[in-house]
């Protein structure tokens, strides 16, 4: 039986955004954001109908939510500012949002939490959207505002700000794949509007910089943006086909970002390819001195599922759009049937080495992991306590694969071949989270993983649980089920029981 063990400096947080949890939509001077927009048109879409009106009614119940998450021993938390709230339609400061979040800080402070605050959440003002959205260098230029404002407003409350939270999600979920609002379906404009957003991101570095070297920033304050990335595998015995498959996937979701940050550039020859398949992105004369400011101080990394690809049958998709791969099925997958989610805890790892390998200088965590499963209410005990231990199976599962630990060098071959090539890596300071909001139970480990400090690393993404306000004890002891797994497993002062405790392992791995 193998035994792990987590070091003990990681900060203990939950993972939350503006627009999931705050509510109240239409009050305080708030503007309309698309998730408003889509509640207004289509309700129906979203689950139990809920929309974007309620959240968890976070503006009103936060410092109870705040008493949850130190009863919980957590010490830190992300959420996220909304710039319908912020900004009003003239792009100036709305004095009774900027008065919310003050309150928020203020509040988080005397919890003792400190907050991780992102600035962009899928959740653009609809009156800029309708003014072409990212896809329109006008509303770059409005976010680029927006951070700027908020950098002067809070620049001395916050430490540690995020520039976009998954910016690849929303090129394909609004504009490719046809699942947000308006559900378009074209690649091209898809690859503008994350062009686009890359841009905004390094406006918005730039302006952080700016703001720090006036002092407007507090001296230990840190910038960085937050991505989900799916490490991309294909078939064991593939084919120089089925590798281009996995270059490209692979360069436009993880890569793409991972250069922007660590580089100030975007990977070249996923530009070329694009380019060759006839994606013109909207260059213009002074863009490569934009992106170079878009280095940042650490990345968060969500981590929920890997993706797998092999040589498209086609490159034309049924729209008569650019393909590059499609989807491989691996046969000995675990799959979360819930969401459609392959369960594969060695990614995390696998995404670690391959930032040791190729960006050896960044600076790490993980801001989202964890597992969403439908209708757990039928899981219920005679108690009324929901019985996951699937949960728990998964945390510690993703656990184990952080804290191993081997000599060896990651060869090329480990980073994009077969389901299970990897079989070690270098100590990994890492950080740990389960996540506990209101209405909504979140678990997700967070990790601060030094590559410049270790010889590798690897990482994660969240997911959601609703529960009504009658189900609080029954969140409140999942949660501290699996703060206690957490605190097994790093000694975390909140739980500590004794200095030797680790996470054991019945894989005899």
């Amino acid at each position: 039986m193998a035994q792990y063990q987590l070091p003990s400096d990681f900060f203990f947080g939950a993972a939350m955004s503006g627009p999931q949890t705050e509510g109240q939509w239409n009050q305080g001077g708030k503007l309309e954001n698309l998730w408003d927009t889509w509640s207004i048109q289509d309700l129906g879409s979203f689950y139990n109908c809920v929309g974007s009106y309620a959240g968890n009614d976070f503006m009103t119940k936060y410092q109870e939510d705040f008493r949850i998450l130190k009863d919980l021993g957590l010490d830190t938390y992300r959420t996220s500012i909304q710039w319908s709230r912020l900004l009003d339609a003239d792009g100036n400061l709305n004095e009774e949002g900027a008065a919310w979040y003050h309150e928020l800080f203020r509040a988080s402070r005397e919890a003792g939490l400190e907050p991780f605050v992102n600035l962009y959440h899928f959740d653009m003002p609809t009156y800029l959207f309708n003014r072409g959205g990212w896809e329109s260098r006008e509303v770059v230029e409005a976010y680029a505002h927006y951070a700027d404002v908020a950098f002067h407003e809070f620049g001395q409350e916050i430490k540690y700000w995020f520039t976009f939270n998954e910016p690849i999600v929303e090129p394909e979920q609004r504009y490719q794949e046809g699942v947000w609002f308006p559900q378009l379906h074209d690649f091209s404009r898809a690859r503008t509007v994350q062009y686009h957003i890359s841009l905004a991101h390094a406006l918005a570095v730039a302006n952080y910089r700016r703001a720090y070297d006036e002092g407007v920033i507090r001296a230990d304050a840190k910038i960085g943006m937050i991505n989900c990335f799916t490490p991309v595998y294909t078939k064991q015995n593939s084919s120089e086909a089925d590798l281009e498959a996995v270059r490209m996937t692979s360069g436009i979701s993880n890569r793409w970002w991972l250069d922007l940050i660590t580089k100030g550039e975007l990977p070249a020859d996923v530009l070329d390819s694009l380019a060759e398949g006839g994606v013109k992105l909207p260059f213009r004369a002074g863009d490569q001195e934009i992106l170079k400011q878009g280095v940042v101080d650490w990345l968060g990394c969500n981590y929920y599922h890997p993706t797998r690809v092999q040589a498209p049958a086609s490159k034309i998709d049924q729209y008569g759009l650019p393909h590059f791969a499609d989807e491989y099925v691996w046969p000995d997958a675990v799959m979360n049937e819930s969401r459609g989610w392959e369960i594969y805890p060695q990614g995390l790892y696998d995404f670690g080495m391959d930032c040791a390998k190729n960006y050896p200088d960044l600076e790490w965590f993980v801001s989202e992991n964890g597992i969403g499963i439908m209708d757990e209410y039928k899981n219920r005990d005679a108690e009324g306590t929901i019985q996951d231990d699937y949960r728990v199976d998964f945390v510690r599962q993703h656990l184990e694969w952080v804290a191993k630990q081997s000599p060896r060098a990651p060869s090329a071959a480990d980073t994009i071949i077969g389901p299970s090539s990897i079989t070690g890596l270098g100590q990994m300071p890492l950080r740990t989270v389960t996540v506990l909001s209101r209405s909504t139970l979140w678990t997700a480990t967070s990790a601060a993983l030094r590559s410049r400090q270790l010889g590798s690393s690897r990482s994660p993404r969240p997911t959601w649980l609703t529960s009504d306000r009658a189900n609080a004890q029954t969140v409140r002891r999942r949660a501290q089920h699996m703060a206690h797994l957490v605190a097994e497993a790093t000694g975390h002062r909140a739980y500590r029981k004794r200095p030797d405790l680790k996470v054991r392992s019945n894989h005899g791995q």
